[in-house]
């Protein structure tokens, strides 16, 4: 059993529609991402803010990438906007947090990021 202790009132509007605290396109380029089934960007939104080691959301072309790397909230923040759906769960200005934020376990496959071209590419476009 799995249980979610973050208040209810914050994450019940997360994701709820673009430009929702979660689902601002706002993004940092490092971190490590790993790909989900999700098949929007609000299901890829409302995952990550279920996953307690996810800290940002990205979507474009029906792939879903969560980045859970422990250095993600580190770098240089940059405006999706125009290149895909993102968000920021657990860096300053998202849902939860960066305190909150736990750390990998390393069940997670990740895959590292160091820049915009990167998570561009870790797409597959």
């Amino acid at each position: 059993i799995t249980i979610d202790a973050r208040p209810r009132s914050k994450n019940s509007n997360c994701c709820k529609k673009p430009g929702s605290p979660g689902w601002n396109n706002l993004v940092y380029s490092n971190g490590g991402t790993t790909k989900t089934g999700d098949t929007s960007a609000q299901s890829c939104c409302e995952s990550c803010a279920a996953d307690p080691i996810c800290a940002l959301w990205f979507f474009k072309s029906q792939s879903c990438l969560h980045n859970v790397g422990a250095d993600t909230c580190t770098s240089p923040l940059f405006n999706s906007t125009d290149i895909f759906d993102s968000g920021d769960i657990r860096c300053v200005g998202g849902c939860t947090p960066k305190s909150q934020q736990s750390t990998p376990d390393g069940t997670a496959e990740v895959t590292s990021t160091d820049s915009t071209d990167s998570i561009d590419n870790s797409f597959g476009d």
